[in-house]
């Protein structure tokens, strides 16, 4: 099939992400991550933030997705562009 979009949130608030996705690209494979192991984020300094994000998507990475959404707006303020 395709590769996956790959959609990581540390909450649930994400699924309206998901489910928009899934309406515009229906056969589309998905790969969601709840991050709770990680919950709450905003506590976080931004050296920890990092290091949780990094995690992260190195694990997203090995479903070799074509791109990965970050819907969480506490973590995608707090990283670089790239993370390669």
């Amino acid at each position: 099939m395709h590769q996956p979009i790959a959609v990581f949130d540390a909450g649930i608030g994400s699924y309206a992400i998901v489910a928009e996705i899934h309406r515009r690209l229906p056969k589309q494979d998905i790969v969601y991550f709840a991050d709770r192991a990680s919950f709450p984020y905003g506590s976080k300094g931004r050296e920890e933030l990092l290091a949780v994000m990094q995690r992260t998507l190195r694990f997203l990475e090995r479903y070799a997705p074509s791109a990965i959404v970050i819907a969480s707006t506490t973590s995608s303020g707090s990283i670089p562009i790239s993370t390669r």
